[in-house]
């Protein structure tokens, strides 16, 4: 039986930071996935079309680990502003990174390659080692370790498991954590896409009756990472398109703000659901990221969520390791989910209210207009949420 003090179940950029936040401290940690880690290599020829949006908190999470020079000097699309708008309304909301004193509002980043530079910086530690193919199937806990099997029979002795095996957590279902979901009855479409007209460094997200439509600007002053959300019946129609069809139905809802529009990557979907797990922790087992909580798209804020999750826990098992305590006990366990689960709580909330406030199925999207130019008039408000969403 192999033994390591914290075991990583999910080998994905959550998993991979928490990983890297904690391989200084010289922890025997494993990191253990079901499918091939990240590529060796990272192909600069092509954008991926999985794309998310970092805000300085998880800009400095990256500082800190050492990859963001790294990622700066790879590839790195700064958004300088932000424009929202709905078919509902005449009102335009602007951020502009100016108005708060940033330098940007944040940056899309390829989720490809964000995995790329985590494992290639981990490759340093010789105390961090990988599992692929590793499919769990059986965990033993008591007060002093656990015990997790695969479906080879391995086992493998820790003091901590942290599920960061995402939404569909295995480790959240097989010790039944109690969580809150709802289904967003809609899918996410995204591709990548060339504009005839420069982005401008500019975030665009247009509320259709249907959802949202974001535009994210990638590096490249004509290329966009498109997520469209909308109903199933719709993402069905537009799933089954011919190329050009789609094109045009993607301009005609972005009222050709960037002109002729062009799609080089093939179209993905996924659903969109809310979860939120009551509690983050059981007996020697935590849980972060998506395997806690899944939020809508819309504000481009659930990979930032994860990567504070991770830091958080490790800042208080550095704690736990400075005052010799077991880290996989309750004490340091608890800690972190009441940092982690009221500062949650209130992003989901905000992002959940704001998916209401523009949907116009929902009684609070009446008040879409005068909330638009509420905040117009309102630089503050503007502002503060513009900081809020950058993490600051």
């Amino acid at each position: 039986m192999t033994d390591y003090h914290i075991l990583i179940l999910g080998g994905g950029i959550v998993g991979l930071t928490l990983a890297n936040l904690l391989a200084p401290y010289h922890l025997n940690i494993a990191v253990l996935e079901n499918a091939p880690l990240s590529p060796l290599e990272y192909n600069p020829c092509a954008y991926n079309s999985r794309v998310s949006a970092c805000n300085r908190a998880s800009e400095n999470i990256f500082r800190k680990i050492g990859i963001w020079e790294s990622l700066a000097q790879t590839r790195l699309s700064a958004y300088k502003k932000m424009q929202i708008w709905s078919e509902k309304s005449n009102q335009k909301l602007l951020f502009d990174c100016l108005s708060i004193g940033e330098p940007n509002l944040g940056y899309i980043v390829e989720n490809n390659l964000l995995s790329f530079l985590l494992l290639k910086q981990l490759k340093q530690y010789a105390h961090v080692h990988f599992y692929t193919d590793f499919h769990a199937k059986e965990i033993n806990l008591s007060s002093n370790d656990g015990m997790l099997q695969n479906q080879d029979g391995k086992k493998i002795k820790f003091q901590l498991l942290v599920g960061a095996d995402g939404k569909n957590s295995w480790i959240r279902k097989k010790l039944n954590f109690s969580i809150l979901e709802k289904d967003y009855e809609q899918q996410a479409l995204i591709t990548h896409i060339k504009t005839e007209k420069p982005h401008q460094q500019t975030a665009y997200q247009r509320f259709l009756s249907s959802g949202p439509l974001a535009f994210l600007p990638l590096q490249d002053s004509h290329s966009c990472s498109i997520v469209w959300s909308t109903d199933p019946t719709h993402a069905e129609i537009l799933k089954t398109m011919n190329k050009e069809n789609f094109e045009l139905q993607l301009a005609t809802a972005f009222e050709d703000r960037l002109g002729e529009l062009q799609m080089i990557a093939p179209l993905l979907s996924f659903p969109l659901h809310f979860q939120h797990v009551k509690n983050y922790f059981k007996e020697r087992v935590v849980l972060i990221g998506d395997a806690a909580h899944t939020i809508h798209p819309l504000a481009g804020l659930g990979l930032n969520l994860g990567l504070i999750d991770a830091e958080a826990l490790s800042t208080h098992i550095s704690h736990a390791l400075k005052n010799k305590r077991d880290f996989g006990l309750e004490k340091t366990l608890r800690a972190y989910e009441l940092q982690q689960k009221t500062n949650n709580t209130l992003t989901l909330h905000a992002i959940n209210l704001l998916k209401n406030f523009f949907d116009t199925r929902h009684p609070l999207s009446s008040l879409s207009d005068l909330g638009l130019r509420l905040a117009n008039r309102l630089p503050f408000i503007k502002n503060s949420f513009a900081r809020y969403a950058l993490g600051i």
